[in-house]
């Protein structure tokens, strides 16, 4: 709750969803490479790996916040929803009962520090390429001397990429 509320009063949703991403690293760590014996660590580092849920609505609010247009709204959505429900079908499949991986199941807690991690980076490329992309503009908008504003631009159903007026936040 505490990064919701830092995210909203700073307008700074990428990095505290990669923030609340980062404990899940650690929790998949701590489970695949901390001796059998360390339940405790193991056991903290399960509890660990739940913090990543807190980062889905920041990453849904960032998808409203950067997107603009209909069309183009409602299918980043539709694929942010059809990422996360294929991610929860495919990653209790990582956790084989056959072969070498039970009671350990190395693998599959390096498949979630993996793709933690992947989702830091990809959530850091974005916020990366969203600030260049307003540098952008506001040097565009300082060389032309300002836009022109259109009244009521924002209810004209045009994209990101079309309003010369639209700002990304990270």
């Amino acid at each position: 709750m505490s990064a919701t509320f830092v995210a909203g009063r700073t307008n700074s949703r990428g990095l505290n969803a990669s923030a609340l991403i980062i404990p899940s690293i650690i929790g998949g760590g701590l489970m695949a490479f901390l001796p059998r014996n360390a339940r405790v660590g193991q056991l903290i580092g399960n509890y660990m790996t739940n913090a990543d849920g807190a980062a889905l609505p920041l990453v849904y609010a960032l998808a409203a916040a950067n997107f603009a247009g209909h069309t183009k709204k409602v299918t980043i959505n539709a694929i942010l929803l059809m990422s996360f429900c294929v991610g929860n079908i495919i990653g209790p499949l990582t956790f084989q009962p056959d072969g070498k991986n039970p009671p350990e199941y190395i693998p599959a807690k390096t498949a979630i520090m993996v793709t933690s991690v992947m989702a830091v980076l990809a959530i850091l490329v974005l916020v990366g390429l969203w600030w260049f992309g307003n540098r952008k503009r506001y040097r565009e908008e300082r060389l032309m001397g300002g836009y022109a504003h259109v009244v009521y631009s924002e209810f004209m159903d045009r994209t990101d990429k079309e309003n010369q007026e639209f700002r990304y936040s990270y």
